[in-house]
């Protein structure tokens, strides 16, 4: 969902602690690819793992993963995902960032992954790239992630 330098439809502004310095272009606001599954249990890992490491906060949202469930994608071909808890979606608007990390490609290019919620639920996870160079369409393995740069930056 992000191209170098803008941000996604999601994360545009100042969400929790963080400040994004970013410019967002008309890319970011492609629409989602609807869908209707469980979450797969790499995404259950991830989302369970960064929550656990985010910020302190994260860790209130985990009793709501079991509940979860994919209700739409990225179209840009990302493996970002949206969520439905207990089948109620979150309502548009603002986000929280709960958990943000950066990891690097095989091929060595820097990317990112958050984790955020909307309203009190659990939304949805987004990957994307940091340099531009690739579209992160795999998640990231857990051992691969570090805490972003521009976490707590003012």
């Amino acid at each position: 969902m992000y191209v170098a330098g803008a941000l996604s439809r999601r994360a545009r502004g100042l969400y929790g602690p963080y400040k994004y310095k970013f410019s967002v272009t008309n890319m970011a606001d492609a629409a989602p690819v609807p869908e209707d599954r469980p979450l797969s249990g790499q995404e259950t890992t991830l989302v369970r793992w960064m929550l656990e490491h985010g910020e302190p906060r994260a860790a209130t949202f985990l009793a709501q993963l079991p509940d979860a469930r994919v209700v739409s994608r990225c179209s840009c071909g990302c493996a970002s995902v949206d969520f439905a808890i207990a089948g109620v979606k979150p309502p548009p608007g603002s986000l929280g960032v709960l958990a943000d990390f950066q990891f690097r490609t095989p091929a060595g290019h820097l990317c990112g992954a958050f984790v955020f919620e909307r309203a009190g639920l659990l939304a949805g996870l987004e990957v994307y790239s940091q340099d531009g160079l690739s579209v992160p369409s795999t998640l990231p393995f857990i051992e691969t992630l570090e805490e972003t740069e521009i976490r707590g930056a003012g």
